[in-house]
C-alpha cells in the first residue's frame, strides 16, 4: 500500500512538471476513510462511525476537489489530505 501511494505520488509529480508551463495543474487528494460500498462496516455502522468523525462522507472528498479546481490559476495544490478528525492510524 505504502509503495503504492509512493509511486502515484511520484507520477502526479512527473506528470504535474511536464505540463505545467501549458496552463495544466495537477493536483493529488489523499483521502482518509470514506464511506461506501466499498468498506466493510454495513451502512448503519458507516453512519454511526461518521457521526463519531472517525469516517468521511464521500462529499467531504467532493468539497476537497472542488477547493482544488475552483483555486485562482497562480495557486496550484499539489497534495491535499483529507481525514477524518478521530480516524485511526493502520
Amino acid at each position: 500500500y505504502r509503495a503504492h501511494r509512493a509511486g502515484v505520488a511520484a507520477c502526479a509529480e512527473t506528470v504535474r512538471k511536464a505540463v505545467k508551463g501549458r496552463g495544466i495543474r495537477v493536483g493529488r487528494v489523499e483521502p482518509g476513510t470514506v464511506g461506501s460500498d466499498m468498506q466493510e462496516p454495513s451502512a448503519d455502522e458507516q453512519r454511526e462511525m461518521i457521526a463519531r468523525h472517525e469516517m468521511l462522507y464521500a462529499e467531504d472528498i467532493a468539497e476537497a476537489v472542488d477547493f482544488i479546481l475552483t483555486r485562482p490559476p497562480r495557486v496550484d495544490v499539489v497534495t491535499l489530505r483529507v481525514e477524518p478528525r478521530m480516524q485511526e492510524l493502520p
